[in-house]
């Protein structure tokens, strides 16, 4: 009796999640280069007063004139340098609110990495990410082997 209470236990600590998939490693170690947990710093978006609006629009002004010096106004050259310029055109800047210590980074990580695999699939960027890895495995199984 004590016999089967063991083994049966033992079967069950096994599949519970104590030991990940290979493919779920693959992911985990991808998806900690993602933005989420690399952020140095917070921002948020507030309105320009109306001088730092006036400053835009002039800047905005003489950015659009030397664009379209360079050519002619339906060029994909001129193109490009306008949408490089629309940014003068915005009535918003970002602020910089505080800084992100490499320990909160860290903290998000794990709490993150800690979740079920199920959990973790909701995210579409970690889904993406474990596709990726199943597309490593299929087309090179030996380093896929080999890494992880």
């Amino acid at each position: 009796m004590f016999r089967r209470l063991t083994f049966i236990l033992s079967v069950f600590l096994l599949t519970t999640g104590f030991f990940k998939a290979k493919l779920e490693n693959c992911a985990d170690e991808e998806f900690r280069k993602n933005g989420k947990f690399n952020r140095n710093a917070e921002y948020k978006s507030v309105e320009k007063t109306n001088k730092e609006k006036e400053a835009d629009k002039i800047s905005f002004e003489k950015a659009k004139a030397r664009c379209l010096k360079t050519g002619n106004e339906n060029s994909l050259g001129t193109r490009i340098c306008l949408l490089g310029v629309e940014h003068f055109n915005s009535n918003f800047k970002s602020v910089k609110v505080r800084d992100i210590p490499q320990s909160e980074n860290n903290r998000n990580y794990k709490k993150f990495i800690n979740q079920s695999l199920k959990r973790k699939m909701s995210d579409r960027e970690y889904e993406n990410q474990y596709s990726s890895c199943i597309e490593l495995k299929k087309n090179n199984n030996e380093l896929f082997e080999a890494k992880y």
